[in-house]
């Protein structure tokens, strides 16, 4: 990079990682198949981080290297001297990958967020309670693979994550972004998506 950028605040400037667009034995992914992984960049360079109302800049948890996946319209993309690039904010950035491949087990959360494996929509609850379908419709439930360390809200209050790996959870219809890996669909959602823990 000729360049030299420099994120601000909560920004981190990243080069987007090229998908796979073909399988091992050659075949070739069509555009939907490919469109529906995980965008990935890798970290350039990250901002001082985020301002707090209480004056306290909290860093961005991320460092330069890192691949992180981000959200599929989250970001700007700039170029710089035929040089592409994509500027992303802290809430863009969904996970950083922990190793050479996609696992889930193995991505790290920022924030409150969690990774959430559907259940099928007329499961019972683990006591055996069977979700009537008015209930169905407008009410999912899954269980949490992965979870973040929790958020620092704006006031400069660090809240823990009240939910856990293996705990069942139900959430809103529309709420979280459809997220896949291995050909396992999950969500990402925030911990204030998830409605009640399910015993």
């Amino acid at each position: 990079m000729e360049a030299k950028l420099t994120p601000m605040g909560d920004r981190l400037l990243a080069e987007k990682v090229e998908q796979e667009t073909k399988t091992l034995s050659g075949i070739i992914l069509p555009d939907r198949t490919v469109n529906a992984k995980p965008r990935l960049a890798k970290v350039l360079a990250v901002g001082s981080g985020r301002l707090l109302d209480n004056g306290k800049v909290v860093g961005l948890g991320l460092k330069v290297g890192d691949i992180v996946v981000h959200s599929k319209f989250g970001g700007i993309e700039i170029e710089v001297k035929e040089e592409k690039f994509i500027v992303l904010s802290e809430k863009d950035v969904l996970a950083i990958r922990d190793g050479e491949t996609m696992e889930m087990e193995k991505l790290k959360l920022l924030g409150d967020r969690l990774i959430v494996q559907p259940d099928a929509p007329d499961a019972a609850t683990k006591s055996g309670i069977v979700l009537p379908k008015s209930i169905q419709k407008r009410f999912y439930t899954g269980k949490i693979v992965v979870a973040g360390p929790g958020r620092w809200r704006q006031s400069g209050i660090w809240e823990e994550m009240k939910l856990k790996k293996g705990q069942t959870v139900m959430y809103a219809r529309y709420t979280g972004m459809d997220f896949k890996v291995s050909d396992e669909c999950s969500l990402i959602l925030n911990q204030r998506d998830i409605i009640t823990v399910i015993e």
